[in-house]
């Protein structure tokens, strides 16, 4: 009896030694597959050892940071603990996530920029749009057109499924005050962002999916369309066209459940439906071909991948003016690699495109940089002043 009453021990510590031992064969071995975690996700690279890091306790924190994030079955661990809180508590564990009602998902900076919150102040803002003011005459002379282009966001569309607790009286906001005062500048100016809201109820196509930030492809489409009509205004001549030669409706893409597949759930819920375009570049003979360099949000690389370049001679995006496209397809570049002031000569028109959550940073550094290059003096003697 005492022997088998042994075994049992015996077989019940193997048992727990083997599950405490698991992710370190499975860390050195990757015998299971694990799915990677989607979203915004910091990967820690193992420490260089150093003397000095070792004395100050350095080395150890990124040791510590480095193993914690990248042991046997982290991703799957993560997935259960965020599947255990959704499903138990209704939380959404992702950075800035919202969980609205009627299974609405949103992210806070667009909340934010909705309530007027995250306003950076009148004088702030005229300020910028005098800069952009003095860029566009420049550009004007130099035969090249300035655009700024309003896209919307998901909470100022579906304001009505924002959590109570989270709603507020609205305040001014960055893109009501930047609409304003660019309506009193020569510079042209495409407001998306009024005319989906404005059309709501309207439309026989979904802006917004419940599980995506971004407009839906459709809608990208839709404002593809229209900027390449308001380019043959802007330029005064005919330019090549798209045309929807027919719609579907399947399972939403990657890119229009992109909150939904940032919460890393173990079970993903089933997907929705979404209407998608099959287009075509129509009208590109004899009719001349503009350049266009775009300095945007991730709003615009939902256009940039309906592949339309075959409208334009030459079209650069510069992601968050930090990654150059096309180019980064095959390789990574960056604009801190370029002449700003060489590429701009490129182009016809330079367009720049944000959101109401990311207008209060718009242009990402280049419109400091371009009044920098145009107003040298201008520049040195303000940021004298300012300190």
């Amino acid at each position: 009896m005492e022997k088998r009453g042994n075994m049992k021990y015996r077989i019940l510590f193997s048992i727990i030694f083997l599950i405490i031992c698991l992710p370190i064969f499975q860390q050195f071995l990757h015998f299971v597959g694990e799915r990677s975690l989607q979203g915004s996700v910091e990967y820690k690279s193992p420490p260089i050892f150093s003397l000095s890091g070792w004395m100050s306790g350095d080395y150890q924190k990124k040791q510590e940071d480095f193993l914690t994030s990248d042991f046997g079955f982290h991703n799957t661990l993560v997935r259960v603990n965020n599947q255990l809180s959704y499903f138990l508590f209704k939380k959404p564990h992702a950075r800035g996530v919202v969980l609205g009602t009627n299974g609405y998902l949103y992210e806070q900076i667009y909340i934010d920029a909705l309530n007027g919150t995250d306003f950076r102040g009148r004088d702030t803002i005229q300020i910028t749009v005098q800069k952009l003011r003095s860029i566009n005459d420049t550009l004007t002379k130099l035969n090249k057109h300035l655009v700024v282009c309003l896209a919307p966001g998901k909470a100022s569309f579906y304001p009505e499924f924002i959590p109570d607790h989270l709603k507020r009286k609205q305040g001014e906001t960055n893109v009501g005050a930047y609409r304003e005062l660019l309506s009193l500048t020569p510079i042209p100016v495409v407001d998306f962002h009024s005319y989906f809201t404005n059309k709501k109820g309207e439309l026989d196509y979904d802006v917004y999916l419940k599980n995506g930030i971004h407009w839906t492809t459709y809608s990208a489409y839709i404002a593809s369309d229209s900027l390449l009509r308001f380019f043959e205004v802007l330029l005064k001549r005919k330019l090549p066209g798209i045309r929807c030669k027919s719609r579907s409706i399947k399972t939403a893409s990657d890119s229009d459940q992109d909150i939904l597949l940032g919460l890393n759930l173990l079970w993903e819920p089933q997907r929705e439906v979404a209407e998608y375009p099959y287009l075509e570049v129509v009208d590109t003979i004899g009719r001349e071909k503009p350049s266009i360099l775009v300095i945007a949000d991730s709003y615009y690389r939902t256009i940039y991948n309906l592949d339309i370049d075959a409208c334009f001679e030459k079209s650069s995006f510069w992601y968050y003016n930090k990654q150059v496209f096309p180019e980064s397809r095959t390789k990574l570049t960056y604009t801190k690699d370029l002449s700003v002031k060489e590429e701009v000569k490129k182009y016809d028109i330079i367009m720049l495109m944000a959101t109401d959550g990311t207008i209060g940073n718009l242009g990402w550094g280049a419109i400091d940089t371009l009044y920098q290059i145009y107003f040298p003096k201008v520049h040195k003697r303000e940021s004298a002043s300012e300190l």
